[in-house]
């Protein structure tokens, strides 16, 4: 009896490690995900707070993103990650011009904001881990993708033809860099609350450090 007791332990501790396929999976072929999501910290941001010092304020703490995923097999997919990273600041810049009819200087003050968006357009692979509860989803991902910076300047609130000297890589320019790629390196996991609604955490660099979502599937 102790002898059976032992090896039917032991075959539900084998079985708990050593998962089958069908208990494994938690991803199908053809499964196809959209995932919104938010992270930070955006270090864009903390790289100007940081190494600037003439301006008000600045905003832009989050990193926004949405990703489409398609499952090639249980253990592979591709997607694309859109990653948008705002950061604008303000700076108030005094100025003094002489006016020759009053023989006087005449101090003029404007309200600068300056916009500089960053979009991230990335291209990744996934490969999927097998786990023994199908309600989670653990993966690791990578990709490559361009980089795009929407700068854009308002001076008294109207919009003006951004100066490409007025950019914060003049503060951190290994923030921004000469060339216009991007790429992220992440490990991710999902719980599935059903077969189609779930929550997701991502940890990884280029992008947000950390990210927290929710992710549907068709």
């Amino acid at each position: 009896m102790k002898l059976m007791t032992s090896i039917l332990i032991a075959l539900i501790f084998s079985t708990l490690i050593y998962p089958t396929r069908l208990e494994a999976q938690s991803v199908f072929e053809n499964d196809f995900f959209i995932q919104p999501y938010i992270g930070g910290p955006n270090m864009k941001k903390w790289a100007f707070d940081v190494n600037s010092f003439n301006y008000d304020n600045s905003s832009g703490s989050a990193h926004f993103g949405l990703i489409t995923e398609y499952v090639v097999s249980s253990n592979f997919s591709v997607g694309i990650d859109a990653i948008f990273s705002p950061l604008s600041w303000r700076e108030t810049i005094s100025i003094l011009d002489y006016d020759v009819d009053n023989n006087q200087n005449i101090k003029e003050t404007n309200d600068y904001v300056f916009i500089e968006n960053k979009l991230r357009v990335i291209i990744r692979a996934y490969y999927h881990f097998d786990i023994a509860n199908p309600l989670w989803n653990v993966y690791f991902s990578g990709g490559l993708g361009p980089n795009i910076i929407f700068s854009h300047v308002k001076v008294n609130g109207e919009l003006k033809d951004s100066d490409p000297n007025v950019s914060s890589s003049n503060y951190f320019p290994i923030m921004n860099p000469p060339f216009p790629l991007s790429g992220r390196v992440c490990f991710g996991t999902r719980y599935f609350f059903s077969d189609f609604l779930g929550i997701n955490f991502e940890a990884g660099i280029g992008g947000p450090l950390f990210a927290f979502g929710f992710n549907a599937r068709f």
